[in-house]
């Protein structure tokens, strides 16, 4: 996930060399990349879709929210830190476990 970000991060920048060097055909193919890079980041699919459920529910667009909503819930599902179930124990200062 680490060397994902850093490769979008990297093609950004070349996505403004290429701007500055008036390359528009360069831009177009890094911009591409970028965005198939992002589709596999769990976290950036999961903003983006929830961004786009909100957008559809101030909208009024409720089949699109919900298209959306399932999207990002199947998102959410392959990011660890919303998956962390069950019973936690841990030592808390002087008092002792809980």
């Amino acid at each position: 996930l680490i060397e994902l970000r850093q490769n979008i991060q990297a093609m950004k920048m070349g996505v403004s060399e290429a701007k500055r060097d008036g390359d528009l055909t360069r831009v177009q193919k890094l911009e591409k990349a970028i965005q198939q890079a992002q589709v596999m980041d769990a976290e950036f699919a999961y903003a983006m879709a929830k961004d786009q459920m909100e957008f559809a529910e101030s909208k009024g667009n409720t089949k699109e929210a919900t298209a959306y909503r399932q999207e990002a819930m199947a998102a959410r599902s392959c990011i660890p830190h919303f998956n962390i179930e069950g019973l936690w124990i841990g030592k808390y200062g002087e008092h002792g476990y809980e």
